[in-house]
Parts: structure tokens; C-alpha cells; sequence
């Protein structure tokens, strides 16, 4: 058996066969408070999975969801149970996973860094990156957001400086001075702005009231106006905006997506969320059939997670891959961003290494 991939590394599981997986904590500190119309945080709590065989480690990040009820000692636990599981598949390889996963229910952040894991490690054994293995193109990707949290005006004038370098901003509303902030961006900026409420607005009204007002911005899509229930009450709001409106919290299992018709333009495609790389490619097949334009978002990530979903980046109208971005003290090097352009790293799998 290989030796721990890392100091703080706790085995999962292993067999006779020389597979190990092995996972452990890594602690993200925001560049700034990272306040959304849910919550304010200073930290983030992710963990890291591995999977190692014949000298090769293959790595996958979980970002747990608290929206779901998801923490990291629970994605450790589930991260345990799928390792577990992926060790009993009589032909062990990348595509059993999707099958196995279902040993385990929820916790689909931990699914996705076990499928991660399982996929930088096949394509690092090919000596391919890990686009090619999955017959993606790796080349000229699609703009990056670069997104501002929720402040006080004054604040969110200062992040619009410091955003700078990036050609499309990311907005979250959703708090008591949304129109103040707004028309101080307007002033300072005049970049295409994409708006989060991330379920802010609480009811029809309100949520057009602010849309009708961000329509004589320079605002081309809003993301989750509404909280995820008022599935109706979108469809009657997609019809008064000209406006691009984006499910986020709306899409949360594959089975979703039907009912989405008619209520938003897109989808905002999150691996954590989506559970893995395979499942989000899923997602976005059945979303392109369905007519929704496709977006890869992320959440608060190191660049293993990051360079993850910019493996996926070719199939996607939007990105918004900054969460490494907002982060201090991102312990990998992986997908780098110049000019809003994310560029993947050189190498097979993720080509993503230790800082």
C-alpha cells in the first residue's frame, strides 16, 4: 500500500490490490468576508481526497454545502462509505462510479471529490489531461466572473477596484442596500455584471421591482432570484424581463431539470453540487437538450476544485471559476486566469500541483 499522500491524510479504505483512498482537511481563508444573502463566512472548511495506486495520486476537493446540511466531518464519513463501495466494484475504473455512488445517500460534495480522484488518477495513468480523457478541448475557453460578496457600499466600491484585472463581474444581492450598491457600480464600471440573489428576494414582487431596476444597468443575467419553491412565481417572473435568469438552488438533483422549462434561460452547473465530473456532464447534456444555456459556477475552492470544473469549461456559455480567486492561502497551483481567460495547467489529470 502507498504511504500517506500527505501529513494530515487519514486512510479510507484499501485493498490487497494496492488501491488506497485516503482523504483530509484543508482550511481556506477569504480574501475578504464572503457574505451572501445566506450567510457571512471568514474561512472555509474543504476537504481533500485522494486516490493512489502504482506510485500514482489522483486528488479530488469537496467543498461541503451547508445549503444542504453538508459538513466536513459528514463528507468525511460519506468520502469513507464511497471509498469503501468503489473498492468492491469488480472492474474497478472511473465509469463503475456513478453506479456505486448510490451507496451513499446525499453528501454529494464527498462525491464528487471521490469522482475527482478516480478521474485525475485514469488520467494521469494514460498520461493524458484530464480534458482529453473525457474528449473535451482544453483551448480557448469561455470568460471567467469575478465575483463581489455582499458589503457595505463603501466596501463593494473598493472590490470593484480590486477586481480590476477581470473583464465580467459577479454581484451578490440579496441584503438591505442592493440598489445603493448597485448604482455605485454603475458609476464606477461600465462591465457586463451578472447578479446573484441566491434566493434574496422573497417573493414576485420584489424580485421583478429589482429586476425591472437592474434592466437600465449594465446587468445581462440574474442568478436564483427567488427561493427555489417558488418555481411558479419564476415562470410568471421570466416573462416580464428581458433579462437572462439563471437556476442555481432551483437545480439540485439531475431531476430537476424538467421542471425548470419555462422558469429560467440556464442552469448553474456546480460539481459539489452536481456530485462529480460525470454527473455534471450529465447535467449539462440533459440541459443543452432542454434548451438552457449552461453554466459552470464553483464554490469557495482551492485550485484543485477549480481546475476540476475548468476541465468541463468547453461545453459551458458561462463560467464563474473565481473561487480560488477569493482565497489567500490556496495550497495548490492548478488553472491560472489572465484577463478573465482561465488557462488549464500542462500535465496528465488535473496537471495540478502542490504550491
Amino acid at each position: 500500500m502507498q504511504t500517506a499522500p500527505h501529513p494530515q491524510a487519514e486512510l479510507l479504505a484499501a485493498d490487497p490490490d494496492g488501491w488506497s483512498f485516503w482523504a483530509w482537511e484543508i482550511s481556506l481563508t477569504l480574501l475578504h468576508p464572503w457574505t451572501t444573502a445566506r450567510d457571512t463566512c471568514h474561512s472555509k472548511r474543504n476537504l481533500v481526497v485522494a486516490v493512489c495506486r502504482d506510485g500514482i495520486t489522483g486528488l479530488g476537493e469537496a467543498p461541503p454545502l451547508p445549503r444542504y446540511d453538508e459538513t466536513p466531518e459528514g463528507c468525511m464519513e460519506a468520502a469513507r462509505s464511497l471509498a469503501g463501495a468503489c473498492l468492491s466494484m469488480p472492474v474497478w475504473g472511473h465509469r463503475q462510479f456513478l453506479r456505486r455512488r448510490e451507496a451513499v445517500t446525499g453528501y454529494l460534495a464527498a462525491k464528487s471529490a471521490v469522482d475527482a480522484a478516480i478521474l485525475d488518477w485514469h488520467g494521469k495513468k494514460a498520461g493524458l489531461p484530464l480534458h482529453a480523457l473525457l474528449g473535451l478541448s482544453g483551448g480557448t475557453l469561455p470568460l471567467t466572473s469575478y465575483s463581489i460578496g455582499i458589503d457595505t457600499p463603501d466596501m463593494v466600491e473598493q472590490k470593484i477596484i480590486e477586481a480590476a484585472p477581470y473583464p465580467i463581474l459577479k454581484v451578490k444581492l440579496g441584503g438591505e442596500h442592493d440598489r445603493e450598491i448597485m448604482t455605485r457600480i454603475s458609476a464606477l464600471t461600465d462591465k457586463p455584471i451578472r447578479v446573484d440573489a441566491n434566493e434574496g428576494w422573497k417573493n414576485a414582487d420584489e424580485a421583478l421591482s429589482m429586476i425591472r431596476f437592474l434592466e437600465d444597468m449594465n446587468v445581462v443575467m440574474v442568478e436564483q432570484p427567488l427561493p427555489a419553491k417558488f418555481l411558479e412565481d419564476m415562470r410568471w417572473l421570466r416573462d416580464k424581463t428581458r433579462l437572462a435568469l439563471i437556476a442555481d438552488e432551483s437545480t439540485y438533483v439531475i431531476q430537476d431539470l424538467t421542471r425548470l422549462r419555462g422558469a429560467f434561460d440556464g442552469i448553474n452547473i456546480k460539481l459539489s453540487k452536481a456530485g462529480g465530473p460525470q454527473a455534471a456532464l450529465d447535467k449539462i447534456i440533459i440541459g443543452k437538450s432542454l434548451g438552457m444555456k449552461i453554466m459552470i459556477g464553483c464554490m469557495i475552492e482551492s485550485s484543485l476544485g477549480i481546475t476540476m470544473a475548468a476541465q468541463l469549461a468547453s461545453l459551458a456559455d458561462y463560467l464563474d471559476l473565481d473561487g480560488n480567486l477569493l482565497i489567500t492561502d490556496d495550497p495548490f497551483v492548478g488553472v491560472t486566469v489572465v484577463d478573465g481567460q482561465p488557462i488549464l495547467p500542462a500535465g496528465p489529470g488535473l496537471g495540478v500541483r502542490n504550491r
